[in-house]
């Protein structure tokens, strides 16, 4: 049997406790309750900050004024004043609670630009993650699967449209409305196709439109919007749960952006 390996006087010897990982040594000493919070306050800013910056909604958000979007959401100095956090905040909580399952899984947020949409959308990514898309971006997706003309094709296309726009958990689609009257059938096409791949309890959808909640409907009625987009919805609607011709929230007008105190949004 060969001879152990004697150690020289060049080598440093090593404590056992040096050799475990990290969580099985005994810590030099037990942190207070207020370096605790600091320490967990720290991990969540950091998580929040990943999440945020992850995400293209990142690009939405206004950097000038006194303090960034960014900031506010990071340091949770979001203003109580802005309806539309206080809308968001509380349909997030419910499903991030006890509640979850008994949650509608979609809301819809209309409001005019500087309302706080988008501000409050990325405080919700930042705060569980998700997905970011604009409807243009759906609109173009959907042209791009529709015109594929061999059966190979659409069905690889459809795959892709899946892992896109179907994915569980949270996903904020924003400027539903903004389409032009040249996309109008595409734009009809393309909404049916996305609530067809977002209708799980477990798929949370929030949509962001500058289109009032009358307007909405109007859209629907004349047949903009498709009759089976709106039977797919209504039924998983938060808003809908006691009127089914309440579509969206409206939030109360008022641009944020005209006080540099808040921050800027579309």
């Amino acid at each position: 049997m060969a001879d152990a390996p004697r150690m020289t006087e060049t080598d440093t010897p090593v404590h056992v406790s040096e050799a475990l990982p990290s969580w099985m040594r005994t810590p030099a000493r037990l942190l207070s309750e207020e370096e605790m919070a600091v320490h967990e306050r720290e991990l969540r800013r950091e998580s929040r900050r990943d999440r945020l910056l992850n995400s293209p909604i990142r690009h939405e958000l206004a950097q000038d004024g006194e303090m960034s979007d960014e900031e506010r959401i990071l340091n949770d100095w979001m203003s109580e004043d802005v309806h539309a956090f206080r809308v968001v905040r509380e349909w997030v909580r419910r499903w991030t609670g006890e509640a979850a399952s008994v949650t509608r899984p979609i809301l819809i947020i209309s409001g005019p630009t500087g309302s706080g949409k988008t501000l409050s959308a990325a405080w919700a990514i930042a705060e569980v993650g998700g997905r970011y898309v604009r409807f243009p971006e759906v609109i173009q997706d959907h042209r791009a699967f529709s015109r594929k003309e061999s059966m190979v094709a659409q069905e690889r296309q459809r795959d892709e449209w899946r892992s896109k726009y179907g994915i569980r958990g949270f996903l904020v689609l924003d400027e539903l409305g903004i389409e032009e009257e040249e996309d109008r059938d595409d734009a009809r096409s393309a909404l049916n196709e996305f609530f067809n791949v977002r209708q799980r309890w477990d798929q949370r959808t929030l949509v962001l439109t500058n289109k009032t909640n009358a307007e909405l409907l109007e859209r629907f009625q004349t047949g903009q919007y498709g009759v089976r987009t709106r039977s797919r919805i209504n039924r998983l609607l938060i808003t809908a749960e006691r009127n089914e011709d309440q579509l969206s929230v409206d939030l109360k007008s008022g641009d944020m952006r005209r006080s540099s105190k808040r921050g800027g949004d579309r």
